[in-house]
């Protein structure tokens, strides 16, 4: 019977280490600093991946060519093709060579590229668009990953319906905010934001429209009662085995009495 008790003390004490996890950060309750709903304008650096699209004819442009990066867009679309931006902050344009693109934004960048085919294409209006910005978004959603951002200075609640959209159920009372991208100065970088949250204010426009930046995490921690039954539910898959196998121990020495 020793070895029965012994178990359950075991099972005890990993059920009471099961505490909910505990955030550090800046926390600021229910109020949204100002700054959270600035705007701000992408600068385009090395390691980007940009879309370039036109409406122009591009037939005698876009090339498929591994070695630059350029590839075609399919047929029936917007004439379009892909560049990586270079470590000394260059790309290699089908046709038109190199030209710098590093610290400009997505509009500069427009109007480089269509300096660079002014004498290749008539009248050039091109469109660039950074398509490897990402925001990750974990916890009480239900689609939790990684997520490009289809554009500059999308907003929390539109991030959130990327992801599926909020998981009332499983929703705790924290939003927590890691910026890890541009806006965020030595001393707030990777330094998570912690704001109070319930169903209620999740429907202020002071906290929907903060402004996410690349390279943010959202997190939505879910609730004590989920993260516990969660807890629960792997404890009891380890549990099982080792109860079974005291039982049959404990039958078997009872027998051999």
């Amino acid at each position: 019977m020793k070895y029965y008790f012994l178990s359950i003390i075991a099972i005890a004490l990993l059920l009471t280490s099961c505490a909910s996890p505990k955030y550090s950060g800046t926390p600021y309750g229910e109020n949204i600093p100002t700054f959270l709903h600035d705007t701000v304008e992408y600068r385009i650096q090395p390691g980007d991946q940009l879309t370039v699209q036109s409406f122009n004819n591009l037939s005698s442009v876009i090339i498929e060519n591994s070695m630059t990066g350029a590839s075609s867009s399919r047929q029936g679309q917007v004439p379009e093709f892909q560049v990586w931006v270079e470590e000394d902050g260059e790309v290699v344009l089908p046709k038109a060579g190199r030209i710098n693109a590093q610290g400009l934004t997505e509009e500069e960048a427009a109007q480089a590229v269509e300096q660079a085919y002014a004498g290749t294409i008539n009248d050039p209006a091109f469109y660039v668009n950074v398509s490897n910005r990402m925001v990750k978004v974990l916890g009480a959603v239900y689609n939790q990953g990684m997520y490009p951002m289809t554009r500059e200075n999308q907003t929390l609640g539109e991030v959130l319906s990327l992801a599926g959209g909020v998981n009332f159920e499983q929703l705790g009372k924290q939003l927590i905010l890691i910026r890890n991208g541009i806006g965020a100065d030595s001393a707030s970088a990777s330094k998570p934001m912690l704001f109070d949250l319930d169903i209620h204010n999740l429907a202020d426009p002071a906290l929907t429209n903060i402004v996410i930046h690349s390279n943010d995490v959202v997190y939505l921690p879910p609730s004590r009662a989920t993260v516990s039954a969660a807890k629960f539910r792997n404890i009891s898959a380890f549990i099982q085995p080792v109860l079974l196998v005291l039982n049959s121990i404990i039958l078997i020495n009872t027998l051999a009495k």
